[in-house]
């Protein structure tokens, strides 16, 4: 079963930081809606991390799941829209975001032993960004089963996962999480980034 957003059509590029900006500045509905999510990618990333491990979150966002990592992890988020940063540190301001694009500060961001991706593959190019990725770093994402005008591609289960990302990751675990009652079903992927890839 696909959850696809009515009348949704998929974007063809990925949408711009002003694009962003322009969702949090106006459209941005808060925490509450991903509440499930968040609580699914903590138990995940608590599972596969230890007290010493640095998290590294890709598209944090106004900060919500940034903050209940940092509560038990050395944390640091980085996102390319500069609302949502601005939002992050209104909210957090104790939290360590900083506005910068994933693509550029992977390979040259400060140490980071666990990527943290929710609300992001969706809307870049997934394969590249695992690419990107130090290898044997620990992976925590989320991948929608669902369509929205933003997102570049939906996810059609674990075996579509599977042939997208296998050669990039060892995967140890999928599982679904449901959002919005139920209604959109959404994919916690967790693994390790290989090295080399297979």
């Amino acid at each position: 079963m696909s959850y696809v957003v009515p009348n949704c059509k998929l974007s063809d590029i990925e949408c711009g930081a002003e694009y962003y900006d322009n969702v949090y500045l106006t459209k941005w509905v808060g925490p509450d809606r991903y509440k499930p999510l968040y609580q699914a990618v903590l138990r995940e990333v608590a599972r596969i991390s230890s007290e010493e491990d640095v998290i590294l979150e890709l598209g944090c966002g106004p900060g919500n799941l940034g903050s209940m990592l940092n509560a038990h992890w050395a944390y640091r988020g980085i996102d390319f829209s500069v609302e949502a940063v601005n939002l992050a540190r209104l909210q957090f301001p104790t939290l360590t975001v900083n506005v910068a694009d994933a693509y550029m500060s992977l390979s040259t961001e400060d140490p980071y032993t666990t990527i943290v991706a929710v609300e992001f593959m969706e809307h870049v190019d997934d394969r590249k960004i695992v690419e990107l990725i130090r290898p044997e770093s620990k992976v925590v994402m989320s991948l929608p089963e669902y369509g929205a005008s933003s997102h570049l591609r939906i996810y059609r289960g674990p075996e579509y996962i599977k042939d997208r990302f296998n050669h990039l990751l060892d995967i140890t675990s999928i599982k679904p999480v449901y959002i919005l009652k139920e209604k959109f079903r959404i994919w916690i992927t967790t693994g390790t980034r290989r090295f080399p890839p297979a």
